[in-house]
C-alpha cells in the first residue's frame, strides 16, 4: 500500500535538516558552499528544525521556511 502524500512529504521535512548537516558537516562536506556566513545559516535552519523533534510541517512549508532563511541573510 502507497503511503498517503501528506505523510510522505511529512516524514521527508522530518529528515531534511539531518540530510543538510550530514552534508555540511559530516565526512563528504559540500564544497561549492565556502562563506562561513552561508554554512553557518545552513546549520542554524537544520538545528531550528531538528529541536522541534518531528513538528516541521510539509515540505512546502519546509521550502517557504528556507526561502525566508536565504532572504534573511
Amino acid at each position: 500500500m502507497w503511503e498517503p502524500v501528506a505523510q510522505l512529504q511529512a516524514r521527508a521535512a522530518e529528515l531534511l535538516p539531518a540530510l543538510l548537516l550530514a552534508r555540511f558537516d559530516g565526512t563528504s562536506p559540500v564544497e561549492y558552499v565556502t562563506a562561513d556566513a552561508d554554512r553557518a545559516m545552513v546549520r542554524a535552519f537544520a538545528d531550528e528544525r531538528l529541536a522541534a523533534n518531528g513538528s516541521m510541517g510539509s515540505l512546502l512549508d519546509t521550502f517557504v521556511d528556507w526561502q525566508n532563511a536565504f532572504a534573511a541573510r
